[in-house]
């Protein structure tokens, strides 16, 4: 049984609403060139009809209801789980102590970098002399009653220095 093709049909095809059996014999009918003329004046019409009809308004509230909308939004809302502050107390108390242990820390290494050598002493007693040598190398001789103090190291960037009181013979 072969569908009649009407106006109302190719109607329906435009507008999306013919089943797949109908849509598949109006596909076939304007595949004919015979019918193009036909099916341009209808829609044409259909056109025309559509141009000349009222436009559709929406109608909506004059103003949205904004209590129904939080009621609904408070609905879908689930409460979190309370969290957890963890005691700030404690994290200063560290940070506190984490500053003292750096500053701590830091000058020692500086002092210590930067203090002066403790100086070593070498006394003769009464008549009688005594040889040593010196960091750099140097010999030296004491005479009876004489005392040499000198920095136990010399560091390059610093001048050696020796503090004789007596009498001595640098070689």
């Amino acid at each position: 049984m072969s569908l009649v093709i009407t106006q109302a049909l190719v109607a329906a095809y435009t507008a999306g609403t013919a089943t797949a059996a109908e849509a598949t014999a109006v596909r076939a009918w304007l595949a004919q060139p015979a019918n193009q003329l036909l099916a341009q004046h209808w829609m044409q019409q259909h056109w025309e009809a559509l141009v000349a009809a009222p436009a559709l308004t929406l109608a909506l509230p004059d103003e949205p209801d904004y209590e129904a909308l939080l009621r609904r939004t408070r609905l879908h809302l689930v409460p979190a789980a309370p969290r957890q502050q963890p005691a700030l107390a404690w994290r200063r108390w560290a940070m506190a102590a984490t500053v003292t242990a750096a500053v701590a820390g830091g000058s020692w290494v500086y002092f210590d970098a930067h203090r002066a050598p403790t100086p070593l002493a070498v006394a003769t007693p009464y008549g009688q002399t005594h040889a040593l040598t010196l960091p750099d190398g140097s010999q030296v001789t004491l005479n009876g009653h004489s005392t040499l103090r000198y920095a136990a190291t010399w560091l390059p960037d610093h001048p050696r220095e020796v503090w004789l009181d007596g009498e001595g013979f640098f070689a």
